[in-house]
């Protein structure tokens, strides 16, 4: 964790614009498919309010509407992918029937699978509201910062309940 904490903290420090440098990037870099993953790291090592702080970080810092809005190379929607992912509030590990818990900006999306409806309702989500309170996978506690690919198939709801401060939720 304090090694992550380092990484962010420099990149931070080297982008305070909340722009970022697609010319000379230092350290953290979204544009580079290898990092992407970084910032969820810090759940699996049972930090996911640091997850959901350097997540919104990245959308903030990466992302926007203009001619520059996806960083690096789009390649084949990797970067697209990342994005709406991480504003759903979820994201997946690779290689694994996992999704780590993120911070949502919508408080509600409705995804229709084959399997049924995967439901993630976020009252209270927004720029400030970027912490998770409590979850709910299917109306049972979730106190665990990930769930299944595989029950979220079948149709499921995951309930976030988003503030403004970090929360104890899903630390290990």
């Amino acid at each position: 964790i304090a090694e992550l904490d380092r990484l962010f903290m420099f990149s931070k420090d080297a982008y305070p614009d909340e722009k970022g440098s697609p010319l000379f990037p230092k350290y953290y870099w979204q544009g580079n498919e290898i990092d992407i993953h970084t910032a969820y790291v810090y759940a699996e090592a049972g930090r996911p309010d640091l997850t959901q702080e350097w997540a919104r970080w990245i959308l903030r810092s990466w992302f926007g509407a203009d001619q520059d809005g996806i960083p690096g190379n789009d390649d084949g929607g990797t970067m697209s992918a990342w994005l709406m992912f991480t504003a759903m509030g979820f994201y997946p590990v690779p290689a694994r029937d996992v999704y780590i818990v993120g911070s949502p900006v919508f408080t509600k999306v409705t995804l229709n699978l084959k399997g049924g409806q995967f439901v993630i309702e976020a009252p209270g989500a927004s720029r400030n509201g970027k912490y998770v309170q409590t979850a709910t996978f299917n109306g049972t506690a979730l106190d665990r910062p990930w769930f299944t690919h595989t029950d979220a198939a079948k149709g499921a709801t995951l309930r976030l309940e988003m503030g403004g401060t970090p929360s104890a939720w899903g630390t290990f």
